[in-house]
């Protein structure tokens, strides 16, 4: 490890849409142009660099799954494919010149608060060269995201991981040498990822490229009239605001979720194979899990062709070249794709690849299971005990009904506020106070208990028992807290 710190005043962590964001708005907002980005991958783009799976696309209408400081006119489809959205975040990173300033191939192993010098101490290390370094910052911003740890085999609790001698790869970790034409090939989850997958490989096909389209005047206007643009992605916000109360348990909400329920299962039972009714038609709440969308029916025509199966069963174990269910089948396999999701529930800090220590050395993950028994922030951003520290779509900043990008940008602008008095030399310390920071998740998980994410459904929301994801208000509410902040319950020195 090198002597001597590397320093910038601040230092944020992922280059994907929050590193972005961040980065840029630094400049914008702020005036900083003193900050340095670390990323593990070789390039910008954050979940879009390492999720480029065949039929990966977003879920939510690209015009709000874009920054609004960056809008792009012409999207070529409503729901937009990875590379797409990959060349869009590298063309925003290219804008504010954020190259120069990110270091790639690199992943911060800790982060330490030193209370003599009032600054962040990282230890970075070069994946390529196993090179270690220090920096110094005064700002830490952790845009580290949550989709970045896969869950892996040995997450599966099945026996004889290691016996299976066929290839592995996760969504997110795709091998696009593996040839999978004439292989047996088992897919483990059944979830939105999987969903875009299997009609993707069914035919050994390229990643599919017919979406839902825009209406044709709709990419005109947005061309022609520079002010049509923000009132389409106003209008996708406030309309998908409308979708928010079906979470809640109100007579509203519970209305809601009938109509929506009711409209799910009808399509399922006119365009899916009958059999697989049973397993597709969920027998929870509607909204309890993320819902999965099946664009043009692609999903369910998949499940037409007879080179593919549905089944509901568990993974107990492997052999060399087969997997073993809890309903005693044995299928065949020479290639294992798991679409089983992340380590989501840590905001992205797993102490197994970065450990946080604040005052007196506390580590973060510490913090937080003695305090909350699992992951907490303040307007999903900051802990009491980690001074000039935030997260960008941290704890409890998940929306299930809008796009995640708002969070982030409501992130940003709550950061950059608070940040302002220190990186303008007013002062030295922000951080939460510990009434505030109690308060408040105490305020989150009774609320949460009054929604339908606490209908116990198995989502990776509230696994453990703990919901350390999802947000239970709106959008527009967390807008609002984050534009006018609460200054009483920050503590600036």
């Amino acid at each position: 490890m090198t002597s001597d710190a590397l320093y910038s005043d601040v230092v944020c962590i992922g280059a994907g849409f929050a590193g972005i964001c961040a980065g840029a708005q630094l400049q914008v907002q702020l005036g900083v142009e003193n900050f340095t980005i670390y990323e593990r991958g070789s390039t910008f783009g954050g979940t879009w660099f390492w999720n480029q799976y065949p039929g990966a696309a977003c879920d939510v209408p690209a015009v709000l799954y874009s920054l609004s400081f960056a809008p792009k006119s012409d999207w070529s489809s409503l729901f937009c494919p990875y590379p797409e959205i990959f060349e869009y975040l590298l063309g925003v990173a290219r804008k504010y010149d954020l190259e120069r300033r990110t270091k790639f191939h690199t992943e911060i192993k800790s982060a330490r608060w030193d209370e003599e010098k009032q600054r962040w101490r990282l230890v970075a290390r070069n994946i390529n060269t196993g090179t270690e370094f220090t920096h110094e910052c005064k700002v830490l911003i952790s845009g580290a995201g949550q989709f970045g740890t896969p869950r892996t085999m040995a997450d599966l609790g099945a026996a004889n991981c290691e016996s299976f001698e066929g290839q592995v790869m996760h969504s997110a970790r795709w091998d696009h040498s593996i040839d999978l034409h004439g292989k047996r090939v088992v897919i483990v989850g059944n979830g939105c990822t999987a969903a875009q997958i299997v009609p993707a490989i069914a035919d050994q096909v390229d990643s599919p490229h017919e979406r839902l389209g825009h209406q044709g005047y709709t990419r005109f206007l947005a061309r022609k009239l520079p002010f049509f643009q923000k009132f389409f992605r106003l209008y996708v916000a406030l309309y998908l605001e409308t979708r928010w109360p079906h979470f809640t348990n109100s007579f509203l909400g519970q209305l809601m979720r009938s109509h929506f329920q009711k409209g799910a299962t009808k399509y399922i039972c006119k365009v899916a194979p009958k059999e697989y009714h049973k397993i597709l038609i969920p027998d929870f709440p509607f909204g309890c899990k993320r819902r999965v969308l099946d664009e043009k029916g692609m999903y369910t025509a998949a499940l037409h062709k007879a080179n593919v199966t549905l089944h509901e069963e568990n993974i107990v174990s492997f052999s060399k070249d087969a997997v073993h269910t809890n309903q005693g089948n044995t299928y065949p396999a020479d290639v294992l794709i798991l679409a089983t999701g992340f380590q989501a529930n840590d905001g992205g800090l797993s102490p197994s690849t970065l450990r946080i220590h604040g005052r007196a050395g506390v580590p973060l993950d510490e913090h937080w299971r003695k305090e909350f028994g699992g992951p907490a922030a303040y307007q999903t951003v900051a802990m009491n005990g980690f001074p000039n520290f935030f997260m960008l779509l941290g704890p409890n900043s998940n929306s299930g009904h809008t796009s995640a990008i708002m969070a982030i940008e409501n992130g940003v602008n709550l950061v950059l506020k608070l940040s302002k008095p220190i990186l303008k030399g007013r002062k030295t310390t922000i951080e939460v106070s510990a009434v505030a920071e109690h308060a408040y998740h105490e305020k989150v998980q009774a609320k949460l208990q009054d929604t339908v994410f606490s209908a116990g459904c198995g989502a990776w929301y509230a696994r453990g028992g703990h919901n350390s994801s999802t947000y239970p208000w709106s959008q527009i509410r967390l807008w609002w807290n984050c534009t006018f902040p609460r200054w009483q319950d920050w503590m600036l020195a």
